[in-house]
């Protein structure tokens, strides 16, 4: 029984590694198949303008977008300061795309984990949710872009109500 058992596995091993388990593209090309898509991956820096509260302030950020075909997954870090109220988020988005003739825009929706601290309240590590769009511009012949983005942000709070406010940034964005 034991010799039984070994041989199989020896074949399975065997059959297992002279069997490619990978299509070719000569193959691909002859039989008009297709491979899935490598996503392009981009880096991207922005600043602009927060509204929270009763305030306008600053706010700064840094993305990564893996770009697979007409939509992107959309890691970032936002901060944002409005008077004496500041807030850290690292957020993940699904980016839509709509492709134009010279300019790229798009829609966001995700969820985030924030750290916010306000004035007269400890620290709260709450919840958020980011909604919005934007418009990339492709910069010719470079690698580069441009781009201006606004995102409504909820951070759900459990006593007081919710913290909204509003974020128009613009941005350069890098991709390899």
């Amino acid at each position: 029984m034991k010799k039984i058992f070994y041989l199989l596995v020896l074949i399975l091993i065997v059959s297992n590694v002279t069997f490619p388990q990978y299509i070719s593209n000569s193959i691909v090309t002859q039989k008009n198949l297709s491979l899935a898509p490598t996503p392009k991956i981009s880096l991207g820096i922005q600043a602009g303008f927060a509204y929270f509260g009763q305030g306008t302030g600053l706010s700064i950020g840094l993305n990564t977008e893996v770009d697979v075909s007409s939509f992107s997954f959309v890691p970032q870090a936002n901060y944002w300061k409005v008077n004496q109220d500041n807030n850290f988020e690292m957020a993940g988005l699904v980016r839509m795309k709509f492709g134009m003739q010279g300019f790229n825009p798009y829609l966001d929706g995700g969820i985030g984990i924030n750290f916010l601290n306000q004035k007269n309240e400890e620290s709260l590590t709450k919840i958020g949710l980011d909604l919005g769009g934007g418009v990339e511009i492709p910069n010719p012949g470079s690698s580069s872009s441009f781009y201006i983005d606004a995102k409504y942000k909820i951070i759900i709070k459990d006593e007081g109500g919710n913290l909204s406010g509003y974020t128009l940034t613009g941005g350069i964005r890098f991709t390899f």
